[in-house]
């Protein structure tokens, strides 16, 4: 069992700083343009979740569409604002929106947890 936990303690650790490298990548590669909102989605049940979508225009004048599912406030969007979208040019499926107190948020979390159930492997 005490194997168990550290294993899960250094998974955590690892998967959120793989997750902020990969978003470090990403960004590295990505053009910044200006997107507009034009739906707010907000699922009940048992697979609920808030997301918004948003449609952009790239560099060659494609139009693209995507949702941005990664946990937002969705109160902060209204449909038809702007907003700034990054976006692989290569590759314009692989966008998004930077919302960087999110993406610190899960780091520090995910850090923060993987030491806690280190620490208790260790020594209980």
């Amino acid at each position: 069992m005490k194997w168990i936990l550290i294993g899960t303690g250094i998974f955590f650790i690892g998967l959120s700083i793989f997750s902020k490298i990969q978003t470090a990548k990403i960004l590295v590669k990505s053009v910044r343009t200006i997107g507009h909102i034009v739906d707010i989605i907000i699922e009940s049940g048992p697979h609920m979740g808030r997301s918004v979508k948003v449609s952009f225009k790239t560099e060659k004048g494609q139009n693209f569409n995507f949702i941005h599912k990664y946990p937002i406030e969705v109160e902060k969007y209204q449909i038809g604002q702007a907003v700034e979208v990054y976006y692989v040019p290569e590759n314009p499926k692989l966008a998004g929106l930077l919302e960087q107190d999110n993406n610190d948020a899960q780091l520090i979390i995910g850090v923060a947890m993987g030491i806690g159930v280190l620490i208790f492997g260790l020594y209980f």
